[in-house]
């Protein structure tokens, strides 16, 4: 059965599930001695977990990249800990660093979907 074909009730409550699911982040940073920091992330949807490369500054992709299905606009402030992205069709959505760990030499970041207010 398709949501198109669902009884009403079924699809509204579909229909908000859909937007109350939040992407979110996970980084995971390492710091040699001497050098610049490297950060590789997954990016989690509704849909799955990609691979993402969520270095400072914005990315800017296409059709063929391959990654996070219609994101075409990621851009990170390290130094802010904050983040705003763009899919296909939709508004821009923000996300904030929520959270820290260490481990074994690696520094774990998660950053969650928050409103828009810078």
């Amino acid at each position: 059965m398709q949501l198109q074909d669902a009884p009403p009730d079924l699809a509204v409550l579909a229909s908000f599930a859909t937007i109350a699911a939040a992407d979110y982040l996970e980084t995971f940073t390492t710091c040699p001695w001497i050098g610049s920091c490297d950060s590789e992330g997954w990016w989690y949807t509704c849909c799955g977990r990609y691979s993402i490369y969520p270095t400072e500054g914005c990315h800017y992709y296409n059709s063929d990249n391959v990654g996070v299905p219609d994101m075409n606009t990621l851009c990170m402030d390290w130094n802010n800990r904050r983040g705003h992205f763009l899919f296909d069709n939709q508004p821009n959505r923000c996300i904030k660093q929520t959270s820290e760990r260490q481990e074994n030499g690696v520094t774990i970041g998660k950053w969650d979907e928050v409103p828009c207010t810078w």
